[in-house]
């Protein structure tokens, strides 16, 4: 039995998000008896599968797509508008392409940063779990919580500023 811990970096930024997370762990088992080929067999799936969590759809190919589309877009066009209502408050005497070329830029700095955050999801979130949850875990998980519970408190205090 190979079993394949690595994770890749957070920074890895070569594939596509769109792919899941790659591992090179397999089971072979072998041997004379076919019963007990096909009860370790079956014992490794239980044990495989009793530790699966609920989190398979944050490493299928669709969901990073689907997310940037929902929650991407949306979070770097509010980011574009805070900079916008700033800037011209500054009352800076910019040709307005310089402020399209900034902005276009933000949300593409808006946009590699949730890339980021999505990949330290998937990091953070196996798609199985040992039985043992280091405290280190528990640490990432509190700040990826903390991440997002802040971008949703923000996204409600915005759409409750424009429909009140």
């Amino acid at each position: 039995m190979l079993l394949d811990f690595t994770k890749t970096s957070l920074l890895d930024l070569t594939s596509p998000s769109g792919e899941p997370s790659k591992n090179a762990s397999r089971a072979t088992v072998a041997g004379a008896n076919a019963t007990w080929v096909n009860g370790v067999y079956q014992e490794i799936s239980t044990f495989f599968e009793s530790r699966r969590t609920k989190r398979d759809w944050l490493h299928s190919s669709w969901v990073y797509d689907f997310l940037v589309i929902i929650v991407g877009f949306p979070i770097s066009f509010e980011i574009v508008y805070l900079l916008n209502s700033r800037l011209k408050a500054a009352q800076l005497s910019w040709p307005e392409a310089l402020f399209i070329a900034v902005y276009v830029y933000v949300v593409l700095v808006s946009l590699f940063v949730f890339r980021l955050v999505f990949n330290y999801a998937r990091w953070v979130l196996p798609k199985v779990e040992g039985p043992s949850r280091a405290p280190k875990a528990r640490v990432h998980r509190i700040v990826l919580g903390s991440i997002l519970l802040g971008l949703v408190s923000n996204a409600l205090y915005s759409l409750g500023r424009l429909f009140w």
